[in-house]
């Protein structure tokens, strides 16, 4: 649910906050032998949760039946992890592939200028088919 439980307005919907009161009361009833242990998929949701508009610890642990010093120990434990995980995220480049030319006809008449738009948001334009083909040799 994490990052999808979230509306389009940065707001959690109620039927998505009741699912997670349900998922807590589930996990809480499947573990019901001494100490219930949480899954992370709840705690994050829950630290999500909690940095939406409009949530305080009082009245997230009213919502969802548990205590705000459970509460303040997920999100210290979890939210570095996500802002780790946006951070790693956004930091993510796509991976060059290699080019091999594996005919050296002409893909495009002869004359005709090509546009090259590149991953990065980069444009070559005014590219000949051996421009082209010239480049690709030398990044292969």
């Amino acid at each position: 649910m994490a990052a999808a439980a979230i509306a389009d307005n940065g707001r959690m919907k109620d039927t998505q906050v009741e699912a997670l009161r349900r998922q807590v009361e589930e996990e809480r009833s499947v573990n019901a032998k001494g100490r219930v242990k949480f899954s992370e998929t709840v705690k994050r949701d829950i630290v999500v949760l909690l940095k939406g508009p409009n949530w305080t610890y009082p009245r997230a642990s009213r919502a969802l039946g548990l205590s705000e010093s459970t509460l303040h120990r997920w999100v210290a434990e979890i939210a570095p992890r996500l802002r780790q995980a946006v951070r790693d995220e956004k930091s993510v480049r796509p991976a060059l592939k290699r080019v091999h030319i594996v005919d050296d006809k002409p893909l495009f008449p002869t004359g005709k200028s090509l546009r090259l738009e590149l991953t990065s948001g980069a444009v070559v334009t005014g590219l000949t088919t051996d421009d082209l083909a010239e480049l690709l040799r030398r990044l292969s």
